[in-house]
């Protein structure tokens, strides 16, 4: 898919604004307060295998599940800020509810350490979704 130069550069500055007002505005000033940010980690469950691969032939299905898988994750991509995803939930389909944790920067410890102790009360190591 060919971009053009001044299309790519508003981008990534649009990019750029987006993350240094999560980096070092707001999300900042909540982490000062609290350990870890918790939110979903995809907006909608999980997609039928194939909805969200390169090969899709429909583009337009592909580009929907994209953003429902990445709403809550793209902007923390961005910022760099340490995340997990992790399944605390599992829907009537079987299917793994992930929850995203978010931390400081550079204090991945703390989400290694929440991430344990919550596999510990609830473990989904051996778990796998239906036909998986």
């Amino acid at each position: 898919m060919a971009v053009a130069a001044d299309r790519l550069q508003a981008a990534l500055r649009a990019i750029d604004a987006a993350n240094a007002t999560i980096a070092f505005g707001e999300l900042r000033s909540f982490l000062t307060d609290f350990d870890v940010l918790l939110t979903p980690t995809m907006a909608t469950p999980p997609a039928e295998l194939g909805k969200l691969s390169l090969s899709n032939p429909n583009v337009q299905e592909f580009v929907a599940c994209l953003a429902d898988s990445t709403a809550f994750t793209q902007l923390l991509n961005a910022s760099g800020h340490p995340s997990a995803s992790i399944p605390l939930h599992w829907n009537a389909a079987g299917l793994p509810i992930r929850s995203q944790l978010t931390g400081r920067f550079g204090d991945e410890a703390t989400l290694f350490r929440l991430a344990a102790e919550l596999e510990g009360a609830q473990p989904w190591f051996d778990r796998r979704p239906p036909g998986g």
